[in-house]
């Protein structure tokens, strides 16, 4: 299994180095080819979660390296959706890069050892599915607010280089942002409901560091929406709270490792 996955992350990091020399050259020639490529690294992936699921008996969210297997592939799955609708590949190499990097930590990390029987609980999978594909969007939309940020302190400087030229606009960079937040804040806001489904209520929950920190997480994307809608928020302001936001995503998931006492434990 280790193998397969070697495998899985060689092939992002292939599809990290085309995007990369997409780049470089025009960004244009070969887009037919990379994105063949890109689809094709996602496809391969797809199969190797599906033989880890065998391997281990149980849906692969049930430890730090499973959850980042499915976090990787579920990124490269937004990514590739909202590169259909782009005039520009560019941020492939960012996406691609990260999940070649995030396989390879995965790939490290993983033991083949089967669960015991609450992993295949229903509602279980359910929760942390959607809550990663939740963070998968936080992730996209703390690249393309990254992209955003880099791009305006150019155009601040006057300073037109590649990445000016190689990059969407800002304008796209802000509405990708601006919705891959929204989306992902609608992810995790379903994911802790069907949290608290699971445990029948809210008294041992709110108790738990994990939960705290996930619902201070919700309530930065929750002022990201209100903002943009209320009162016009949009370009740097937005970009910076996605930024935030993001620094919470990995407080969260860091709570959930190291936090001495924490509901979650039950599973991971």
């Amino acid at each position: 299994m280790k193998l397969f996955s070697i495998i899985v992350t060689i092939t992002y990091a292939a599809a990290c180095v085309g995007y990369v020399k997409f780049a470089l050259i025009d960004g244009k020639s070969g887009g037919k080819t990379l994105r063949a490529l890109a689809v094709g690294a996602a496809a391969l992936d797809f199969f190797f979660l599906i033989a880890l699921r065998s391997a281990v008996k149980h849906p692969p969210l049930t430890t730090g390296a499973e959850a980042t297997a499915v976090l990787s592939f579920m990124l490269v799955a937004i990514y590739l959706i909202l590169e259909r609708y782009s005039e520009t590949k560019s941020v492939g190499a960012l996406i691609y890069g990260a999940t070649a990097a995030m396989q390879g930590a995965a790939t490290i990390f993983m033991k083949i050892v089967p669960g015991p029987p609450q992993f295949n609980d229903s509602m279980l999978f359910a929760h942390v599915g959607v809550a990663l594909i939740g963070y998968a969007a936080f992730t996209i939309a703390f690249i393309y607010s990254a992209m955003y940020l880099a791009m305006h302190r150019q155009l601040k400087r006057g300073s037109f280089g590649l990445l000016f030229h190689r990059l969407p606009s800002l304008e796209e960079l802000d509405d990708t942002t601006y919705r891959a937040a929204v989306f992902g804040f609608i992810m995790l806001c379903v994911s802790i409901l069907l949290g608290f489904a699971q445990v029948g209520g809210g008294q041992l929950l709110m108790g738990d560091p994990k939960v705290a920190a996930t619902v201070f997480t919700a309530q930065i994307y929750l002022i990201i929406l209100v903002a943009k809608i209320f009162f016009g928020w949009r370009g740097v302001r937005i970009a910076l709270m996605s930024a935030i936001g993001f620094i919470a995503v990995a407080v969260s998931i860091f709570i959930l490792n190291v936090a001495p006492y924490t509901f979650h434990n039950i599973y991971y």
